[in-house]
């Protein structure tokens, strides 16, 4: 769908971080039926705060490992993307060893 509709690579990029959404959802509402674990809580509070802390300082993040000023500026959006959908992926990896834990 992606190739046909020539989205790209940014059309792929949503396309994941939509479907990781969805997912997040489904495992929220499916596992955690009124019942919310601390640990979890916990975990997503901290992330969720790293992830801000690495949105927002990314270019100083990318120059730590490299001084190329095109690639900083390539890399900066990317970073920010990526850490626009960590919370959800790590809620996601969470509730999935929940369920694997369960079973």
């Amino acid at each position: 769908m992606i190739l046909s509709l020539d989205w790209g690579v940014a059309g792929a990029a949503t396309a994941t971080v939509i479907g990781s959404i969805c997912a997040c959802v489904f495992y929220l509402c499916y596992f955690l039926r009124g019942v919310v674990n601390f640990l979890v809580v916990c975990t997503t509070v901290r992330r969720a705060v790293l992830t801000a802390a690495y949105y927002f300082a990314a270019d100083r993040i990318i120059s730590v490992f490299i001084n190329d000023a095109d690639v900083i500026q390539a890399g900066v959006p990317m970073l920010r993307a990526l850490m626009l959908s960590m919370p959800v992926l790590r809620i996601l990896f969470v509730l999935q060893a929940m369920g694997r834990a369960a079973a």
